[in-house]
């Protein structure tokens, strides 16, 4: 059964805005999980690549409309890594929580590492060893801790058993 729309796009704003405020205040280290990758990839494995590309746009969007450093990338990088999850949905969707965690970690870990790479070719002068211990696996490690209670809560959300 296809998701309702105007559910979907409430859905992307209210985690843009708990993301550039509430979250805020659950900071760990000055990392906070990124529940908007979390929705990307949600719609991905449960309702497919359109729906992850669509979804991956919208909170791409949403994310650069928060991003001190707007370049598009993101939107890119979630959309395009929405796509390329809704292809392997099918494929992971039996996995359980410890499943879950590790394609959150994955496709987290290399999205930050593909938006560091491109601050770098921006002109940015980032150490890739302090980005990677102080940024990019905490940031990971973080987003994936949280995807099996964030999922569960969509699941519940979409009635999908």
């Amino acid at each position: 059964m296809k998701p309702n729309k105007l559910l979907i796009l409430s859905l992307v704003i209210l985690f843009a805005v708990l993301q550039a405020t509430l979250l805020n205040y659950i900071r760990i280290f000055r990392i906070k999980p990124d529940i908007l990758l979390l929705l990307v990839i949600f719609f991905s494995f449960y309702y497919g690549r359109i729906y992850g590309l669509v979804v991956g746009a919208l909170c791409g969007l949403f994310s650069e409309a928060t991003s001190a450093v707007p370049t598009a990338a993101v939107v890119f990088l979630y959309s395009f890594g929405g796509f390329i999850l809704g292809q392997l949905g099918r494929w992971v969707l039996g996995l359980r929580a410890l499943g879950q965690m590790s394609i959150s970690f994955i496709f987290s870990f290399v999205i930050y590492f593909f938006l560091f790479f491109l601050l770098q070719a921006s002109g940015a002068n980032l150490s890739i060893f302090n980005s990677l211990i102080s940024v990019i696996l905490p940031a990971s490690f973080y987003t994936a801790a949280v995807s099996p209670v964030l999922f569960y809560f969509l699941k519940t959300v979409f009635y999908i058993q």
